[in-house]
């Protein structure tokens, strides 16, 4: 990525990111997509370093992952077990929400050329701490731009989503495999791509209204059953900020209207191309009769 300091827009929230490092700034392929010349509203600082003395005043949060706790501008965040969570070790991440910044400490190895500390999985980090501050939230779903109408797909590891990413690929958008953004915007739901997906899957930086979720399984045969949603069924598919109360308030919140809004489904499929036509079949239907509750089964 060119220029003194980058800028990405992700998830409609454009990114300026600053680094301090002697070495060049390292960027994934697929994060070039998302490059953007608008201003920035919001500021990433990497910094190839140990963290400063930082003042770690109530310690809140904690897992076999990160011990966070918080400080006079924000929250700190300690990273350990660099094998879990894809980060080097020592790493630190301070967040200021008021500043509408966040700082990384990640000192490079010497013998490394590139500054590289925006690995996938901190980077989401970083991501889904800016959506905390009551933009939007981060899910962890394929996503699908189908002739304009966005669709998720939710499930466990091994569920499906990139083997549902794939049989789409020609028919549609993909706009990520593995994490998507959901944002409310002028009282629609939106789902937008991000880069945050191995460098062997799919991503987009399309966006598009959200119009149905789907809960998936591996089945022999196509079913659905259209499903009253609620947020402890949205919950489990969401990355949280379990580190900000307020954050953790607004995602519950956010996520709640979500599940009232939008239509939600559990969908058993045979990976084959069929279930494409199926599910579109069911888009089909809800678009014609809206107030009705569908279930369908086919081979």
């Amino acid at each position: 990525m060119q220029g003194e300091h980058p800028k990405v827009a992700i998830g409609g929230i454009n990114i300026e990111i600053i680094s301090h490092s002697d070495k060049e700034l390292y960027f994934p392929d697929n994060y070039h997509r998302f490059a953007t010349d608008e201003k920035a509203e919001a500021f990433l600082h990497v910094w190839d370093c140990d963290a400063p003395h930082l003042l770690l005043e109530e310690k809140g949060f904690s897992s076999s992952s990160i011990t966070a706790y918080r400080s006079d501008q924000g929250f700190i965040i300690l990273f350990h077990m660099p094998g879990m969570t894809g980060t080097p070790p020592g790493t630190v991440v301070k967040i200021s929400p008021h500043l509408k910044s966040v700082d990384v400490y990640a000192k490079s190895p010497r013998n490394q050329q590139y500054f590289h500390p925006l690995t996938r999985l901190l980077f989401r980090f970083v991501i889904v701490s800016i959506l905390s501050w009551g933009l939007g939230v981060m899910v962890h779903a394929s996503g699908i731009n189908d002739n304009g109408g966005g669709m998720l797909f939710a499930g466990v590891s091994g569920a499906g989503k990139s083997t549902l990413a794939a049989l789409w690929k020609d028919r549609g958008t993909i706009l990520s495999e593995d994490a998507v953004i959901v944002r409310k915007r002028e009282e629609r739901f939106w789902v937008y791509g991000t880069p945050l997906v191995s460098d062997f899957q799919l991503s987009s930086q399309d966006m598009c209204p959200l119009e149905g979720i789907y809960f998936i399984e591996h089945a022999q045969i196509n079913t659905l059953v259209q499903e009253k949603c609620s947020l402890s069924d949205m919950l489990p598919h969401t990355f949280c900020p379990a580190w900000d109360v307020s954050g953790m308030q607004f995602t519950m919140d956010f996520l709640s209207k979500l599940a009232k809004k939008i239509p939600c489904y559990k969908l058993g499929f045979a990976p084959d191309e069929r279930v494409v036509d199926f599910v579109r079949k069911v888009n089909k239907l809800r678009m014609s009769c809206p107030e009705k509750r569908h279930s369908l089964t086919r081979c």
